[in-house]
């Protein structure tokens, strides 16, 4: 009896050990997941900033060209034009 009970332990504390082994595998993977969701989402809100940031740049441009009229030269609109280059530049 006491060599059932025995080996019967035994089987059960190698599969808890598999268990345990197997719990840590799975940790380390959603570990791993959670660090590249992090730096998905990181991106994705980078991603609409920059979006914001042109949007505004591409309306004021457009709000000033505007208020240029027919009769504003062409340097005045270049002007306008490069300013809106170097601003996009500094994103």
């Amino acid at each position: 009896m006491k060599k059932i009970a025995s080996s019967f332990n035994s089987q059960v504390l190698k599969h808890n050990d598999q268990v345990l082994s197997n719990q840590s595998s799975h940790m380390k993977g959603l570990s791993s997941v959670k660090e590249t969701l992090g730096y998905i989402e990181k991106k994705a809100e980078t991603k609409i900033l920059l979006k914001q940031k042109c949007a505004m740049i591409l309306n004021r441009y457009v709000r000033e060209r505007e208020g240029l009229g027919l009769m504003s030269s062409a340097k005045d609109k270049e002007e306008l034009a490069i300013r809106a280059r170097k601003e996009l530049d500094l994103l």
